[in-house]
């Protein structure tokens, strides 16, 4: 696990390409580096099977987007291909492994020229819910807990009996009382330790199939309740970088990338997920190690359409508004379903419907800061 399984040569810029901050560390890879696990690895890292993972992408997206599609050069051209990462090392190790499965002949064979990731810094970051810049979302989350009734303190409320069980039986946080995603971050380690072929308690197997419809359904209502702040912002980017391709498009313009790629983190995906109405009260999705969501910008004669993958399936788009009233009343029911993938479904939506999914759920950075500081003081 400890040694790389890709080598290659990468270059890590700010956004404005201005600084380079290939040898920085955000403040969460600096924390990470106090705390070694047994094994000699530090906590939050990208381990050799995660490179592997991300490399094997890479490759799937070499034989679509290169070999079969023709759409992007067989060579590493930066001009072509735009990448950004989150501040952490695992995001951008992500990255770079991604890159290398597209465009080394293997993932030892190193290009001359290093790969360009483009990063924020950690703390204005908005590819993932900033609780540090935000620190609203962590107030609302503790109101998750306490006000919706899929956390109502009964007797007869399953995952109440069942979050009591984790604790008593694995001793896992037993003080922990106001955090909505517990069974998701109970389930991340096991299904870390899963991932590398590590040991974990033979009665862990028994509930795994539990724990996994619960952490599915914890993440889903907070990311649903939460979907402006938690990822509003990147909705919002998405919608403007389509916008503007299309138009550089339409107008024979073509200094545009033809792959915009963000590496980002599960929650990213899952809200772009709520957004497209392939989790909402009824489905939810814990997505696995690796996952994708790729979003394809298709032209028929006159016409701009968008296409939808999830770990390599088409999926159907579908058009709705989050109902934040049944959410809150949401109740724990066996008819929920829950997976870490989605069905394949044969679909495609024009961009200008698209677009409207994604302005009904992005907001812009004046609105974003308008919520997050108005309640700062809450908090």
């Amino acid at each position: 696990m400890l040694e790389a399984f890709v080598d290659a040569k990468m270059s890590v810029k700010s956004l404005d390409a201005q600084k380079d901050l290939s040898n920085t560390l955000s403040f969460k890879d600096e924390k990470y580096l106090h705390r070694k696990l047994m094994g000699g690895a530090h906590v939050g890292q990208l381990t050799s099977t995660g490179e592997q993972q991300m490399f094997n992408l890479g490759f799937r997206l070499k034989k679509k987007y290169i070999n079969d599609l023709n759409f992007l050069s067989e060579n590493y051209d930066p001009k072509q291909v735009y990448v950004r990462s989150t501040h952490l090392k695992r995001t951008i190790n992500s990255a770079k492994s991604l890159l290398a499965g597209m465009y080394q002949s293997g993932p030892k064979q190193t290009l001359k020229e290093p790969f360009l990731v483009y990063t924020n810094q950690l703390e204005k970051d908005y590819l993932y819910p900033n609780l540090l810049e935000c620190p609203y979302i962590q107030l609302k989350r503790k109101l998750i807990k306490k006000n919706f009734d899929f956390y109502a303190p009964n007797l007869n409320n399953q995952y109440h009996c069942f979050v009591d069980y984790l604790k008593n039986e694995f001793n896992f946080r037993q003080n922990d009382v106001s955090n909505p995603l517990f069974v998701y971050e109970f389930l991340d380690e096991i299904h870390s330790r899963m991932a590398h072929n590590l040991e974990i308690p033979e009665q862990l197997f028994e509930v795994i199939e539990e724990a996994n419809r619960f952490a599915s359904i914890e993440l889903g209502i907070e990311m649903m309740e939460n979907l402006d702040i938690n990822c509003g912002k990147f909705i919002n980017l998405l919608k403007h970088l389509l916008l503007e391709i299309e138009f550089k498009h339409r107008n024979r313009r073509f200094d545009y990338y033809k792959l915009n790629y963000f590496s980002a983190h599960d929650n990213t995906l899952i809200a772009l997920l709520i957004a497209l109405n392939k989790i909402n009260e009824s489905n939810f999705v814990f997505p696995a190690f690796g996952s994708d969501l790729l979003i394809e910008l298709w032209k028929d004669s006159s016409k701009y359409y968008v296409k939808a993958f999830f770990n390599g399936k088409i999926i159907k788009i579908h058009d709705r508004i989050l109902d934040k009233e049944k959410i809150c009343k949401l109740e724990y029911s066996v008819d929920m379903v829950t997976s870490s993938d989605l069905i394949e479904e044969e679909g495609r939506m024009d961009l200008a419907n698209f677009v409207n999914i994604l302005d009904k759920y992005g907001i812009d950075e004046k609105f974003y800061y308008s919520i997050c500081y108005k309640f700062k003081n809450e908090y």
